[in-house]
C-alpha cells in the first residue's frame, strides 16, 4: 500500500493524495516505485511523493517480483480566510472563507473548537485549553468555487492564563473526502491558520 506521510496540520498549499476516499498508507523500503502520469504526482526511488495538480493517476509497486497498480488521487482543496476580526468586549470572532477550488467545499463546523497554550511562568507549555467556541448560525457551510461567506463563532477568554495563540479545528468535506483541518494563517494568505495574539 502507498501512503503519503500524515502529519497533525493538513496543508491545503500542497495537494493530498488518497484511495477510496482514504489516505493511501506504504512501506516505501525496498520497492520500485512507477506513476502513469508525471504531470498529475512524481514519486521518488524512496517512494517519496512530490503532488504536482489535481487529477487521477495510476501508481506501480515492484517488491519481489510482485507487481500491484494502484489506483490514486491527488486533491487540492483551496479554502483561503480573510477579513479576520476578534470583537473582545463580546468575545465573537469573525472571518470570511472562500472557495478558489474547482468543486464545492462543504465546511463542518459541528466539532468546530479553538485551543490555546497555557504556560507557567517559566514559559514553558503545560496545557492546551479550549475556548469553547460556539458558531452562530448554520453549522454547515457550502461554499461552491469562488463563493464567499462570513462565519462567526462565540468563544470563552481565559483570564487565568496566558494564552500566546489559539488553533482553530474544523472539518470539510471535498470531492466525497472528509478532511480534518487545523487552522488558516491570519498573517499571509496560505490555507494554514493560528490565530495569533488575538483571543
Amino acid at each position: 500500500m502507498l501512503s503519503l506521510s500524515e502529519s497533525d496540520i493538513i496543508d491545503f498549499s500542497v495537494p493530498e493524495l488518497y484511495q477510496g476516499g482514504e489516505r493511501v498508507e506504504y512501506n516505501w523500503r525496498k520497492i520500485k516505485w512507477t506513476c502513469s502520469n508525471k504531470k498529475i504526482l512524481k514519486i521518488k526511488k524512496s517512494g517519496e511523493i512530490v503532488p504536482k495538480k489535481e487529477g487521477k493517476t495510476y501508481i506501480k509497486a515492484v517488491y519481489k517480483g510482485q507487481k500491484i497498480k494502484i489506483p490514486v488521487e491527488v486533491i487540492s482543496p483551496d479554502l483561503e480566510m480573510s477579513n479576520y476580526k476578534n470583537n473582545k468586549q463580546k468575545h465573537i470572532i469573525t472571518m470570511t472563507f472562500k472557495n478558489n477550488s474547482s468543486n464545492d467545499i462543504k465546511i463542518d463546523f459541528s466539532d468546530l473548537d479553538v485551543y490555546g497554550s497555557a504556560y507557567d511562568k517559566y514559559e514553558d507549555a503545560i496545557a492546551n485549553i479550549s475556548f469553547g467556541p460556539r458558531i452562530i448560525g448554520e453549522e454547515e457551510v457550502l461554499l461552491h468555487p469562488e463563493e464567499k461567506k462570513k462565519i462567526s463563532f462565540t468563544y470563552q477568554p481565559l483570564k487565568k492564563r496566558k494564552i500566546n495563540e489559539g488553533t482553530i479545528y474544523f472539518d470539510i468535506k471535498y470531492k466525497g473526502y472528509d478532511i480534518d483541518v487545523m487552522g488558516i494563517n491570519t498573517d499571509v494568505s496560505v490555507y494554514i491558520y493560528t490565530l495569533k495574539d488575538e483571543l
